[in-house]
């Protein structure tokens, strides 16, 4: 696979961040670094015994020195509670009973503002990245107990422990607890809560976000329907003044996701799998796809999608997505962004009919248990739109968990063609060609890659004149698809 020079790309062959059989090519290697733990923070991999730092729960790698550890703690760069990744070490000494910590980023870059241990059992965070006032992980779980006992009364007040951040997205922070109840029960909880970062997805309008608001909002109306699986509510918030941005609880489901970093063709349960376990695990999530889309979209629980005076379809969203292209661009320009923006105006489809559209079908999107859907996840990017709009972004992913990642079609999972074949014999319905709507997906994901490294520029991880925004997997994807319909 190979990029146009015309497009004005060097042919990045996935920046690692798609497979470690990848380099790096013509990238700076504290950028390429910054790309590949941009995943790598979601999904930290610890092991060994628990240390009594600060009260929080604590680990040691068995691997490393014992002056590294690893640790849930306050972000000194976004204010989030959640486990250090892998590569981020806590650089401690004993001081006359007293810790001291400087912290490293992922990059090697030691954090403006360190950590102040106040005893070893006993840890605040200053200030941290210029920000004031950030709520310390303790606090935190106190006002989550106590607004868990207004919602559920019959209980009692549970005791509430971090247990880390799961994978996710970048549309909220997530952390696991576990919640031990007076009345002698336990379960196990996902705090799902805003960033006070600005959004990836771009909102349908200017009345409405992306936030847990809304994703709550589709979440009921998608349980109201009945027609696919999602997490049990414990209740939502909207008041910031609770935990400082708007959440909501919901139960943990446990299962296996299907990763992205390293991709889940290459490595994990769906390779270990049979062939007919990988074909029922894609004919299924296409299934729960087609089902997402019987959704009602009267729903009160999808009225914040309904923009007044708005045509809503394929054009709408083409509008959407290149007006968040450009804020995000920031006065740059890419002429693989522009000749795509043309082509997409120039080709535009016929109306069709509107469904609930998903925004970000794929099969990491799903829980799995023994390859049939436990749970769907991630909402931020639901839209009203034709049915087209999520089996070309589930095809583009597929594009990119193959092609783009290196990785030989399996036995036993189906071809593109046959996906779209599985998608329309679950749906009941003919969708016809989807080139167009696999090219704008891909223009969505470049775009969002844009949104996420002007965070990563504003957390310090990565230079202003860094190139990932336009050298990433998600364009090298683009441009594959581009010139296969322009050559």
């Amino acid at each position: 696979m190979k990029l146009r020079a015309r497009h004005g790309h060097d042919g990045l062959r996935g920046i690692a961040a798609v497979t470690p059989r990848h380099e790096a090519r013509n990238l700076g290697q504290r950028e390429a670094q910054a790309f590949r733990s941009s995943n790598e923070l979601e999904t930290p991999k610890v092991i060994g015994r628990i240390l009594p730092v600060a009260g929080i729960r604590t680990r040691r790698i068995a691997q490393d020195p014992p002056s590294l550890v690893v640790a849930h703690r306050l972000d000194v760069h976004t204010g989030t509670v959640g486990q250090l990744p892998n590569r981020e070490r806590i650089h401690h000494r004993q001081t006359k009973g007293r810790t001291l910590v400087r912290s490293q980023d992922a990059c090697g870059t030691p954090h403006t503002s360190p950590w102040t241990l106040q005893s070893d059992r006993h840890m605040t965070a200053i200030r941290t990245a210029g920000r004031t006032g950030v709520m310390e992980e303790l606090e935190l779980l106190e006002r989550l107990s106590g607004w868990l006992v207004r919602r559920r009364p019959g209980r009692g007040r549970p005791t509430l422990m971090a247990l880390g951040k799961p994978g996710s997205g970048y549309s909220a922070e997530n952390l696991v607890i576990s919640a031990h109840w007076e009345d002698g029960t336990s379960e196990k909880l996902v705090l799902r809560r805003d960033t006070a970062e600005p959004p990836i997805y771009p909102a349908q309008s200017a009345d409405t976000t992306t936030g847990v608001v809304l994703q709550h909002s589709v979440m009921e109306a998608l349980r109201r329907a009945g027609h696919v699986p999602v997490a049990d509510s414990l209740g939502l918030e909207s008041d910031s003044h609770v935990l400082g941005a708007p959440f909501f609880v919901m139960r943990h489901v446990p299962g296996d996701v299907p990763g992205e970093s390293p991709p889940y063709t290459l490595e994990g349960f769906f390779v270990d799998a049979a062939p007919d376990e990988r074909s029922r695990l894609v004919s299924e999530g296409l299934r729960m796809l087609a089902r997402v889309h019987q959704t009602p979209l009267d729903d009160p629980g999808l009225q914040a999608l309904r923009t007044p005076s708005v045509v809503h379809g394929s054009e709408r969203q083409l509008e959407v997505w290149e007006l968040s292209l450009r804020s995000g661009l920031l006065g740059r320009s890419s002429s693989l962004f522009e000749d795509c923006l043309v082509w997409l105006h120039e080709q535009l489809p016929s109306p069709s009919p509107l469904v609930l559209s998903w925004g970000d079908s794929r099969p990491g999107n799903m829980i799995w248990r023994d390859f049939a859907v436990a749970c769907i996840t991630d909402f931020e990017g639901a839209a009203f739109g034709p049915r087209e709009l999520d089996v070309g972004w589930w095809l583009m992913f597929d594009r990119w968990m193959h092609e783009g990642s290196g990785a030989t079609r399996l036995a036993g999972e189906p071809d593109r063609s046959e996906q779209r074949a599985l998608y329309e014999q679950a749906a009941g319905t003919s969708i016809g060609s989807t080139t167009w709507y696999e090219i704008f997906a891909a223009l969505r994901f470049a775009t969002t890659v844009v949104h996420v490294m002007n965070r990563w520029v504003a957390r310090g991880a990565v230079p202003e004149d860094n190139t990932i925004w336009r050298e990433n997997p998600a364009t090298e994807v683009l441009a594959d698809l581009f010139d296969a319909v322009t050559a």
